[in-house]
């Protein structure tokens, strides 16, 4: 699938970043949900493997954040994709069984893992006794929505508000458009996570 976009998408970040000299030092982002994930964490290292031909002037300008992403390659792509695409933060939403697919022991994760739960607790690349604690709560395909993920970071932003005394209310702000009221309700008076 990647193959099919991937002349046309380098054909338009050349043109982007060799249209001045001032745009070479543009940072260059890639996100994606699950499949759209696995698309930007494979175009992330296309580019990098390629950054002088598409204008930037380091790998260090690419930055990848993925939501619900499963894993795509072996270890030596993950060995590769790391050497080579510093930056990339894999949000997982712990009980999104997704995440753990395939459950083939020659398939790799990339990146930092970044676990939250439902309740707002985020932690940034997670211990093994941690991850095995939150992914044996509770597993659902019902949880791996794109509305799923903004919930659990809305729960995230207003968590730390609240610990902050924070007034805005920065998590109703990036989300222009309406979510379903069944994926609201997964997140109505749920119990609290491990490190409540």
């Amino acid at each position: 699938m990647y193959k099919r976009l991937r002349a046309e998408m380098m054909s338009v970040l050349v043109s982007i970043y060799n249209r001045d000299k001032a745009s070479g030092r543009k940072q260059l982002f890639f996100t994606g949900h699950s499949l759209g994930g696995a698309m930007c964490t494979m175009a992330s290292y296309d580019c990098a493997l390629n950054y002088r031909r598409i204008g930037l002037r380091s790998r260090q300008q690419i930055q990848v954040t993925t939501f619900g992403l499963p894993k795509i390659g072996n270890l030596a792509w993950k060995n590769s994709f790391e050497k080579e695409v510093p930056r990339h933060w894999r949000f997982v939403l712990a009980s999104d069984v997704v995440t753990k697919m395939p459950q083939d022991w020659s398939y790799f994760h990339v990146g930092v893992k970044v676990l939250l739960d439902w309740s707002g607790v985020l932690l940034i690349d997670p211990s093994l006794v941690e991850v095995r604690w939150w992914h044996t709560v509770y597993t659902s395909t019902t949880l791996h929505t794109r509305a799923s993920y903004f919930l659990a970071l809305q729960a995230c932003c207003r968590r730390y508000r609240d610990k902050r005394g924070i007034e805005d209310d920065l998590a109703d702000a990036f989300w222009s458009w309406p979510i379903q009221p069944h994926y609201i309700r997964l997140f109505v008076n749920v119990e609290p996570s491990p490190a409540g």
